[in-house]
């Protein structure tokens, strides 16, 4: 029997395979994510839909000195110039250089990205925040 994790982080996920239900944790509670999920191994067909997404990114560059940066760091003409709440999307990751970060590494909140490393990155290294929202319809 599978059991929802006790002590979640927030963006956890859980299947709920004798439900079939997708789940994902807001920080508070289990949201339901995906319903009627479908999966190969278990003899179930695959969805009938495919599941609409969004993808926004977040572009600034490291100064070599800050390990905070706010929604007027952000770089117009490559993308969003917000940082997005993680309560308004379902999952947030972030690349230095083309790497992508541990989510230990850093904190989002609304309008603002903090590293949470030791050493901030080099100066002119790219920093992009991915935000990727999933929807059940």
């Amino acid at each position: 029997m599978f059991k929802r994790p006790e002590n979640p982080e927030y963006g956890s996920l859980f299947l709920d395979i004798r439900n079939k239900v997708f789940y994902r944790y807001n920080g508070s509670r289990w949201e339901n994510l995906i319903t009627s999920v479908h999966i190969g191994a278990l003899d179930y067909s695959a969805l009938p839909i495919p599941l609409k997404t969004t993808n926004l990114l977040f572009f600034t560059y490291s100064d070599g000195q800050r390990s905070v940066y706010k929604n007027a760091d952000g770089l117009e003409e490559y993308g969003i110039t917000n940082i997005m709440s993680p309560n308004e999307v379902s999952y947030i990751n972030l690349f230095i250089n083309g790497i992508l970060q541990p989510s230990v590494n850093y904190k989002v909140e609304e309008g603002k990205l903090t590293l949470l490393t030791e050493n901030v990155p080099m100066k002119g290294a790219v920093i992009i925040l991915q935000f990727i929202s999933i929807y059940a319809t």
